[in-house]
């Protein structure tokens, strides 16, 4: 049988809003992957996220997984160059958060998933 994380990347299933675009600046901002009657995020583990970085060059963020007191910085944090799509595992069900920070504003899209 295949491990979930193998798979190709697949969105939550019975899930009416299967992603969400996160607006932050050189704040710090926490956004919680399930959102109750729009995005399922408890259930077993292998679970990923896909980012897709929407704003033009130059607007690198970094970004935090984590539960809700996780927090994004420039030294710490991994880095989503402007323009890419990236996608990263979650091993823990702890995951429940992500946090991101960037020097100017940045929009990224966010879509909880499995698979890689």
């Amino acid at each position: 049988m295949t491990n979930r994380y193998e798979l190709p990347f697949k969105t939550i299933a019975n899930t009416t809003a299967p992603s969400f675009n996160a607006v932050f600046d050189n704040t710090s901002e926490i956004f919680p992957f399930q959102s109750t009657g729009l995005r399922e995020w408890d259930g077993p583990g292998s679970r990923s996220v896909r980012l897709a970085a929407l704003s033009t060059a130059g607007a690198d963020c970094y970004f935090a997984i984590g539960s809700s007191d996780i927090v994004a910085n420039s030294t710490e944090s991994l880095l989503l160059l402007a323009g890419t799509v990236e996608v990263f595992s979650l091993p823990r069900p702890s995951n429940t958060h992500i946090c991101f920070v960037s020097s100017t504003d940045v929009t990224v899209n966010v879509t909880p998933g499995y698979g890689n």
